[in-house]
Parts: C-alpha cells; structure tokens; sequence
C-alpha cells in the first residue's frame, strides 16, 4: 500500500529510483500475498487488495475534493456571477475530472501489481514506462476535452487531476505516519532480534 502511494509521483517510473522501486515492488506484493496469482503461460492476475484498498481511499479523498471545490464555486460565484460560473457545466467537469483522476490511480495500481510478479527487471521497466506514458497521454486528453468542450468547465475538469496526490500526502501527515510508526514498533515487539541487526 505505501508503494503504490509512492507510485503516483511520476519520477518513480524514471531514472536510479526505478530498481529499488522494482524490488520494493516484488518484496511488498510477494510477501504479503496480494492475490498474484501467477501462472505458467498465463499472466492473468485478480486485483490485489491492497490495490482495491488503496483506490478507494483515493476515490474517497478525491470526491470530498471534488465537492469541496464544487462549494467554493458557489461562493465565488456569489462573489462575481459575471466571472465565476456554477452551473451544470461545473458540475459535469468535476465528475469528470473526478473518473480520470481515481481511474489514473487504479491503473497504475494494477500496473504496479503486475510489475510485482514480473521476472525481467527490462520488461518490469518497459511496463512502468508504457503506462507512465498511457496514462498522462489520458490525462492530457481530458484537459483539452475539459477545456474545449462547452459543455465542461475548464477549471472544474483539471482541479479535481490534483487531489490524489493530495490526499496521499494528507494522509501520511495525519494517520499514515503514525500507522507505519506502528506497525514498525509492532513488527520490532514481535522480533525482538529484528532492530539489534541493524544496530550492530
């Protein structure tokens, strides 16, 4: 779940990162029992949970996001009614906007699920690159979708892009931090010889 957080950022399909991201990747999946289930000649996989778990927290965040920005729409829109619009076009731009954004998010988990139980570092790379590329290709195409079509508000269409990484961020600052902090002093209570490794 804390990889594919990391995940969203773009610079994790690129440069020296990418390698210990592939192991972290093959070590989080594997250990865990996400629900790969890999098979000789057959690469069809089952969304893992930590994949499901991680989308809906996502979407979650992202729709309070989205109508969030729906409300301030309206008291800028009683502000300068001229300017500020807040009609159906705003609220179909957020819709939108929000399905591209939680879609994002769901596939480039389940590219990091397949990554995981993928055995060639080379094609684990080219993997993370072509859905790097797909899914910003996407997001580029609902902008200009966003902002040419009449029938969308511009800004209403790409605001609701940013609040996934947002909400990643909300979270590891109010409930990840210390959820991992946890789960560390718990791993370390259960295998007292664990910390004593390290510090020798």
């Amino acid at each position: 779940a804390d990889f594919l957080r990391k995940s969203l950022h773009p610079h994790v399909f690129a440069g020296p990162k990418l390698k210990i991201l592939f192991v972290q990747a093959r070590s989080a999946f594997g250990a865990f029992d996400l629900g790969i289930k890999e098979r000789e000649g057959d690469r069809m996989r089952s969304v893992s949970p930590a994949v499901k778990q991680e989308t809906m927290r996502i979407a979650s965040g992202t729709a309070i996001g989205v109508v969030l920005m729906w409300v301030v729409f309206f008291f800028l829109h009683q502000a300068n009614p001229e300017k500020i619009p807040f009609d159906y076009t705003v609220f179909l731009a957020g819709i939108g906007g929000f399905i591209f954004a939680a879609g994002n998010f769901f596939l480039m988990g389940l590219t990091v699920q397949k990554v995981a139980a993928e055995t060639d570092e080379g094609r684990a790379r080219q993997r993370m690159q072509v859905s790097q590329r797909q899914r910003t290709l996407l997001m580029l195409a609902w902008g200009v979708v966003a902002l040419a079509a009449p029938c969308f508000n511009g800004a209403a269409g790409i605001i609701p892009l940013l609040f996934p990484s947002m909400v990643i961020k909300i979270y590891y600052l109010t409930i990840g931090k210390a959820k991992l902090a946890q789960e560390k002093k718990d791993s370390q209570s259960a295998d007292p010889t664990a910390g004593k490794g390290s510090e020798q």
